[in-house]
């Protein structure tokens, strides 16, 4: 449309219908100027005189309007010039330079200030984290996890990074020898991830989460769910690692009893005390300080375990080793009965896994098995910890005891 054409003015007739169902017909001017100072005008006379003097007074608007921009551009230094001549280049007619700049404003400026890094928003997340009082496992966890995301996207701003950067970022997690993540591991990084961007969208450091659609579309549910079966020990090699253990690494006989005749978690084991367990009542205390989520629970202890922890009994104490000493010592055990070193033969979390596993066959409840996993439901424990044992292997696994002359009551005033 040209300037002399601008702006356009159009014949319009219309009909209506009142409530008698009389047909009325009308005309009238119509002016529409499509974007007017970053807004659409349209307006409508009855008179063509009125839409004329009208369009008038928008040429004579437009015109100042113009004088004034180009007075402005005439003071504009030969470097400003340069920097308007170089974006047109570099855009390459794909967007102009104020949609540009919008485009700018929207991804790099909000209500409070230019937009943070991922290193940055992830510096005061861990701070505000603490502060709020949470465990040092807990912050352990959120740790690890944004390490990893920071590592690829570090230097980037927070709202840079989009539904496709995050869906890529997920699918291409690898552990450090480069072999993928399992599915449920995903997910807990995508869980903890979304939680950073939620934290940024409260303090308005973030206009959206790119991890959100994520959780909730039918494509990004279906990596919660592994396709195999949890991997689990048969009874003869879990018979192996605790008679190796009794052998060779006396110190680890009862963090393993625990996690494959209780199935406590290694975190749990780490924490656990010699006065958590009671003997008189055959059931062992998951106190709320120990426990995932602090979520306290009783343990049910079946006999072959109560012989197990009769062998090295103390009367107060951590029962496994501090620090690094629980790993070193676990890893001497595996090597000793056979397992191979990187352990890519030993299944994942296998004490706890095979625990649910024999526990299931045996008490034919999933209820009780789930509570004493420390489960609210039964979902995760067949979705992810429950694999199959027939009746004969479940009678042999709780019937594996320590022999009768390691069958002995140790009492010893050492409190580690």
């Amino acid at each position: 449309m040209s300037k002399a054409q601008w702006p356009k003015i159009r014949a319009r007739s219309y009909r209506w219908q009142d409530k008698s169902g009389v047909v009325g017909k009308g005309s009238n001017w119509f002016i529409d100027c499509r974007l007017l100072n970053g807004t659409r005008y349209q307006r409508s006379f009855k008179d063509r005189k009125d839409a004329e003097s009208d369009a008038a007074r928008l040429r004579d608007e437009r015109a100042v309007e113009l004088k004034n921009r180009t007075v402005s551009l005439n003071h504009l230094s030969d470097a400003e010039r340069i920097d308007v001549l170089e974006s047109r280049r570099i855009l390459d007619g794909k967007a102009t330079l104020r949609q540009s700049a919008a485009f700018y404003l929207e991804h790099n400026i909000l209500p409070t200030g230019t937009a943070l890094t991922v290193n940055e928003a992830i510096e005061r997340y861990m701070a505000q984290s603490q502060e709020d009082g949470l465990r040092e496992r807990s912050l352990q966890n959120l740790r690890g996890r944004l390490h990893k995301f920071a590592d690829t996207f570090g230097k980037r701003t927070v709202t840079s990074i989009s539904r496709s950067d995050a869906d890529e970022w997920l699918r291409g997690l690898r552990k450090k020898r480069h072999k993928p993540y399992s599915p449920l591991s995903r997910q807990h990084f995508k869980v903890v991830v979304s939680g950073l961007f939620n934290w940024m969208l409260e303090k308005e450091y973030a206009k959206l989460n790119p991890f959100a659609p994520l959780s909730t579309s039918r494509r990004g549910k279906k990596i919660l769910y592994d396709s195999t079966l949890p991997g689990i020990l048969t009874p003869d090699q879990v018979k192996k690692l605790l008679t190796t253990a009794q052998a060779e690494v006396p110190g680890m006989v009862a963090p393993l009893a625990l996690s494959f005749f209780a199935g406590l978690r290694t975190s749990e084991l780490r924490l656990l005390r010699w006065e958590d367990i009671n003997f008189e009542t055959g059931s062992l205390t998951v106190r709320s300080e120990v426990a995932k989520r602090c979520r306290a629970r009783y343990v049910e202890m079946e006999p072959n375990l109560v012989q197990w922890l009769m062998t090295c009994r103390l009367k107060a104490g951590t029962i496994a080793p501090d620090g690094q000493g629980y790993r070193i010592q676990l890893d001497r055990v595996r090597r000793k009965a056979g397992y191979t070193k990187g352990f890519s033969d030993y299944p994942k979390n296998a004490g706890r896994h095979t625990y649910a596993t024999m526990a299931v066959q045996k008490y034919q409840d999933a209820n009780k098995v789930a509570l004493m996993l420390g489960h609210t439901t039964t979902g995760l424990l067949f979705d992810h910890y429950k694999a199959l044992a027939t009746p004969q292997q479940a009678e042999q696994y709780w019937n594996i005891k320590p022999s009768q002359k390691d069958n002995v009551i140790a009492f010893s005033s050492t409190a580690s």
